[in-house]
């Protein structure tokens, strides 16, 4: 589960990079996404390093209907102003 976007890597501009999710966590109310940041898809595919890794903090809710963490995680990152116009990126297997 992840994104494609366009980003500025310490001042030079990166087209295509890949995001994704790597791991996350919830407790009381309040959850917790890790995003790795790839120079492309394919860079992560070949198994080289990330960029840049952040966690955001995002709620949470808990019930059958709601998603797994990590699909609330997606969804609310996808609200923010970094990530609002990236493209989506499902993985196989992955319900889209």
């Amino acid at each position: 589960m992840g994104f494609i976007n366009n980003i500025d890597y310490s001042g030079i501009p990166i087209t295509s990079v890949y995001h994704r999710i790597d791991v996350t966590q919830s407790a009381a109310g309040q959850g917790v996404a890790t995003i790795n940041t790839y120079a492309s898809r394919d860079r992560y595919l070949t198994g080289s390093g990330f960029l840049t890794q952040q966690t955001i903090e995002f709620p949470i809710k808990y019930g059958v209907t709601v998603g797994s963490d990590k699909n609330q995680a997606y969804e609310y990152i996808k609200t923010l102003t970094d990530f609002e116009d990236a493209s989506d990126v499902f993985e196989e297997g992955q319900p889209n």
